[in-house]
């Protein structure tokens, strides 16, 4: 092997080594929609996860605290009031979370039927 190809292997090999150590400390992400309907009891949340492991479907994101189906997530808890949450992914310590993004919007002119988007972004826990 020359040294040029063997250069070439090695900063390969670092290109690939930090995008995977890049890939490995992206923060994971929740963007929600709520919902009321006039026409439907009480009022709904949907949510879709994102992670560095893919992004994932919540067709009922807990008020308070709850199970989602995210591989390896223990519980998810959102205190909507505080715009905070926290979960915990198996072996890994309580990680947190704070509504940085809020869009609220009316399709009819009856407070009842509207949406709200949010945008929940991982942060250092502080509570």
């Amino acid at each position: 092997m020359t040294r040029y190809s063997l250069k070439m292997r090695l900063s390969a090999f670092a290109h690939l080594a930090t995008f995977g150590f890049l890939a490995s400390v992206v923060a994971d992400r929740l963007d929600t929609v709520h919902y009321c309907r006039l026409d439907e009891p009480g009022c709904h949340t949907q949510g879709t996860w994102h992670s560095g492991y893919g992004t994932y479907m919540i067709t009922s994101v807990p008020d308070g605290c709850g199970g989602v189906p995210v591989p390896g997530m223990k519980t998810l808890c959102l205190d909507l009031p505080e715009n905070r949450g926290h979960f915990f992914f198996d072996g890994q310590p309580k990680r947190c979370l704070d509504r940085t993004d809020t869009t609220t919007w009316r399709e009819c002119p009856n407070a009842e039927n509207c949406a709200t988007l949010a945008t929940w972004n991982e942060i250092p826990c502080t509570w």
